[in-house]
């Protein structure tokens, strides 16, 4: 299980972090340097991705490659390619919309694509976890999206 503490999501509502909680459960991964899954961003559903550094001493540094349906870089007004770093035992969990927006360099507000589908690839220097999960809005309900490490 992956849990966070309720953060104020900019993006999508407008309801404070306090009365925002969720909890779920997801089928463990083996740690893997490589993962691919698929992305969706549009209004009424998202992609939120967790990552996990399961190490007790060693730093991670991830490298994430957004792709749209045709496998070339996804071109959403920001760079396709983001690198995360995660200290021993730390974790990371956010839709991925906000992850790309909040660690873009530019100073100008991107606006929400109306559809995006696409991949994400996870390439990392040490073995991480990367689980996502599919929410649907404004009903709450999520779906699995099973990240696969390969050979598929």
């Amino acid at each position: 299980m992956i849990a966070a503490p309720p953060v104020r999501c900019l993006l999508i509502c407008n309801r404070p972090s306090t009365e925002i909680i969720s909890s779920i459960q997801l089928p463990s991964i083996r740690p893997a340097q490589e993962f691919y899954l698929p992305v969706t961003i549009a209004q009424n559903r998202q992609t939120a991705l967790a990552l996990v550094n399961p190490s007790a001493t060693n730093p991670v540094q991830i490298k994430l490659t957004l792709s749209d349906e045709s496998g070339k870089p996804a071109a959403l007004g920001f760079p396709a390619d983001l690198k995360i770093s995660l200290h021993p035992r730390q974790r990371t969990s956010q839709f991925l919309w906000q992850l790309y927006v909040e660690s873009s360099a530019l100073t100008v507000v991107t606006p929400f694509p109306e559809r995006f589908h696409g991949s994400l690839r996870i390439a990392a220097d040490a073995p991480v976890v990367a689980s996502a999960i599919h929410m649907l809005f404004p009903e709450g309900k999520y779906i699995n999206a099973v990240a696969g490490a390969p050979p598929f």
